[in-house]
């Protein structure tokens, strides 16, 4: 089973599942989400309807500081 998610979708379940509202903008270097507190996680050119890997979306939980598994996800244990 696939565990891609569109932006849109991965900003829905960060919402659902911890409460984390996210807002997709867009600078010089691409797009990024911007959480609550002004946290930021790049996201390159992607926009709303781009499907994002799994590894992709571990990096971003990462980068919030969110468990990925809770998405479902299998994150590295390096």
């Amino acid at each position: 089973m696939s565990h891609e998610r569109t932006v849109r979708q991965l900003m829905d379940e960060l919402d659902h599942l911890f409460g984390f509202k996210t807002r997709l903008r867009q600078n010089k270097s691409g797009f990024f989400l911007e959480g609550p507190k002004g946290e930021i996680a790049s996201i390159g050119d992607s926009s709303y309807s781009t499907l994002l890997s799994s590894r992709d979306q571990e990096a971003i939980c990462e980068n919030f500081g969110l468990d990925a598994a809770l998405l479902g996800l299998n994150p590295r244990t390096d």
